[in-house]
């Protein structure tokens, strides 16, 4: 293992970057697009410089985002739609970028919503009732992703919320972001996470990042 960090992408002063998302797809055993192991499609991806076309999902989330932080994309919604998501009432911070500083690298992120005062963090999710299990399971961790800043700077963790938005429709087989429609029911799952399970988390996020960093000099190396 080579003592410094080395990552497909750096902040503008030159510090590897990555974030909570690529280290999710690299952890994933079976990858969004390719259906492989989620290391091998990073690879392709961050490595190789690939670029994976968003068949919908990806394009429909951030339009519901914008919709309910500030009545953007109001044009692709039907008045049915548009009455569930003028329900839900933001926090206050909206789609905020911000870095964790672990030294030998940054962590980048885009937080969905947040009190001003870091009290509460919100993840706006879209999924189908049975796709939102996913969101009650021990292993969803992006919250506690979040909850790693004020928990870094300050020791405080915030109260953690994911608000899933039932979503209807399937674009797999064609179709595009037209094809997939706000249903009638909002889910609100409240997280727990601790210092134990934080502790956890930051150990998991430097050995993925050190794995990475290795793998991407033997493909430097490979590839001069």
């Amino acid at each position: 293992m080579g003592d410094i960090i080395q990552l497909p992408r750096v902040t503008e002063s030159g510090k590897p970057r990555i974030s909570y998302s690529q280290i999710r797809s690299y952890k994933s055993k079976k990858s969004f697009n390719l259906q492989i192991d989620g290391s091998l499609e990073y690879m392709i991806e961050y490595f190789m410089g690939h670029k994976f076309p968003d068949v919908g999902w990806g394009e429909f989330g951030h339009d519901v985002e914008g919709y309910i932080g500030e009545r953007k994309f109001a044009e692709k919604f039907d008045e049915d739609e548009k009455k569930i998501l003028d329900n839900i009432e933001p926090l206050g911070v909206l789609g905020e970028e911000f870095e964790i500083d672990f030294g030998e690298f940054v962590l980048v992120m885009i937080i969905d919503d947040r009190a001003k005062d870091w009290a509460k963090i919100r993840d706006y999710k879209t999924a189908s009732k049975n796709s939102s299990k996913r969101y009650y399971e021990e292993d969803y961790k992006q919250l506690d992703i979040y909850a790693l800043k004020p928990y870094m700077e300050s020791g405080f963790i915030p109260e953690l919320e994911v608000k899933v938005i039932e979503r209807k429709g399937n674009c797999m087989f064609g179709g595009g972001r037209d094809v997939l429609k706000v249903g009638k029911e909002v889910w609100t799952i409240q997280r727990e996470t601790s210092e134990e399970r934080l502790e956890v988390i930051k150990n998991e996020i430097f050995t993925t990042v050190i794995e990475i960093s290795d793998l991407y000099k033997e493909y430097l190396k490979l590839n001069k």
